[in-house]
């Protein structure tokens, strides 16, 4: 899938890169964390990330 990153408009919370994968857009919020959309620029193709809110999850214990 080809789509122009610098076109889509980000909400200020969402980062624009982790790593090497540029950030798409937040797809959902959970109890642990955010996932994201994102595109994989070597791979050429889009996958999910997950990033996990330690300080939530710590709160758990």
């Amino acid at each position: 899938m080809v789509r122009n990153v610098s076109e889509i408009q980000r909400s200020p919370d969402v980062p624009e890169k982790i790593g090497k994968y540029v950030i798409i857009n937040k797809v959902g919020k959970g109890s642990t964390g955010n996932v994201y959309l994102s595109h994989d620029p070597y791979y050429r193709r889009d996958v999910a990330i997950k990033v996990y809110n330690i300080e939530e999850d710590s709160d758990a214990d």
